[in-house]
């Protein structure tokens, strides 16, 4: 059984989560996000995808943010024709989410917008729009040595992704120190092999 990774979004970067799983002439995506943020990255959202969407059997969404769920109408208006399989609460938030993503309310907001229309009602703006930057609703550093100390059993490769590259090197040399866990930070379309038969 020949088992590979293709780190195709979130990789030295925090959003576009997007990752290839080849399993023999089986091909499946875990998480399917827009990049947004940096122009640069937003930019990546136009990009092919280096595979044909119609090959991909599978899509697996960890959760509804945007970031890990927002390029899915470009893959099914790609070809995409495989499941997608998440729980049911995440897809309840995803049928709400990828209906505002294109041009979202809170993107509308931002950019100056004086009337917003809610449940047919045009209602006025009348306030103070500002963008936080940096913040984000996954676990911190602390957080996540945490839940990974609770491991009874080392992993073989531990990938350090959905992290800037300043981030992800110093939470690397964390595990690496802390726990003696061999990691690696991926670079945008990487392919790391994980098995090859005898």
């Amino acid at each position: 059984m020949n088992v590979s990774i293709k780190f195709l979004g979130s990789a030295q970067s925090v959003t576009g989560s997007k990752y290839l799983l080849e399993i023999d002439t089986k091909k499946k995506v875990v998480d399917c996000g827009l990049f947004q943020g940096l122009k640069e990255l937003r930019l990546s959202n136009w990009d092919k995808l280096p595979i044909d969407p119609a090959q991909i059997d599978v899509v697996v969404i960890t959760h509804a943010h945007i970031d890990h769920t927002g390029y899915l109408p470009r893959l099914v208006k790609d070809g995409f024709k495989g499941k997608i399989m998440c729980t049911s609460a995440t897809e309840d938030l995803m049928q709400i989410m990828l209906l505002n993503a294109a041009g979202s309310r809170g993107r509308r907001l931002i950019g100056g917008e004086k009337f917003v229309r809610i449940f047919g009602n045009d209602i006025s703006v009348n306030c103070h729009i500002r963008e936080i930057h940096g913040l984000s609703a996954h676990a911190n550093q602390s957080e996540l040595m945490r839940w990974l100390g609770n491991f009874s059993k080392n992993p073989k490769i531990t990938f350090i992704t959905h992290g800037k590259i300043k981030s992800a090197t110093t939470f690397s040399k964390l595990i690496e120190d802390k726990l003696g866990w061999k990691t690696i930070i991926p670079k945008y379309l990487e392919a790391i092999n994980l098995f090859t038969p005898i």
